[in-house]
């Protein structure tokens, strides 16, 4: 009994969540009633309160006395992820701050995916995400962000939860990703044709390269490298 209770009130859970990254319940917007969600799934009340529950603890919704649950519209900003929101450090410089997600895989191949599979610790048969995302200002290039995740840490991350929008805030939420502990490496370089590809700018060009590794309970989880170009840098590193 306990354990179809907990797949019911995972169900809806995961769900509700999925709306509202996707902005099918857009921000601000009121949800259905305890009574309504309760017909919608098809699951007692006390599941549902369950799941409204959970999703105010994430932050994804705020509860209004008297008038129901609403849409958050605004997550909390975790100091855990300050230096890695790239799209607040594009902000601060008064641009009109673009993320485009270019690539989105599943990795399954040892043989095609070994270095991810390095920094990862991972033996040839796991599955990890592979994501690449570009951040623009006022249509110029800032950024390129290339991130591993192990697949069995973040199950059923979909395309429409992270698809054009920053990556950090989703785990933190979805996933509770609040007890993960970050190192860190900044480097600096001049670009080469390797990068030339991705950072949109002329070889010899300077650029800050940020490197990191997410680790949970001794195992490496993620890991992150972020290209910075023009001012950038000074905006996130310094925030």
């Amino acid at each position: 009994m306990q354990n179809n209770f907990l797949t019911l009130y995972q169900n809806v859970l995961n769900d509700l969540i999925l709306k509202i990254e996707s902005n099918e319940l857009q921000l601000g917007v009121k949800l259905p009633s305890e009574q309504q969600l309760c017909e919608s799934y098809g699951v007692s009340r006390i599941t549902i309160r369950r799941a409204l529950q959970e999703l105010e603890t994430r932050g994804y919704i705020i509860k209004r006395q008297g008038k129901g649950s609403y849409v958050a519209d605004q997550v909390a900003d975790s100091e855990l992820f300050k230096d890695v929101d790239i799209e607040a450090a594009i902000k601060r410089m008064n641009l009109t701050a673009k993320i485009k997600l270019i690539k989105f895989d599943l990795g399954v191949d040892g043989q095609r995916d070994e270095d991810e599979r390095q920094l990862l610790n991972l033996a040839g048969d796991d599955y990890f995400y592979q994501l690449q995302y570009k951040y623009y200002g006022d249509g110029e290039l800032m950024a390129f962000q290339k991130v591993s995740i192990l697949f069995d840490q973040f199950p059923l991350i979909r395309v429409s939860e992270i698809k054009d929008k920053s990556l950090y805030p989703m785990l933190a939420k979805k996933y509770g990703f609040s007890n993960v502990d970050f190192v860190q490496e900044t480097t600096t370089g001049l670009v080469t044709n390797k990068e030339r590809k991705f950072l949109e700018i002329n070889t010899g060009s300077p650029f800050v390269k940020i490197e990191k590794q997410g680790i949970s309970e001794h195992r490496t989880v993620l890991f992150d490298e972020i290209y910075m170009i023009d001012s950038l840098p000074m905006y996130l590193i310094d925030n």
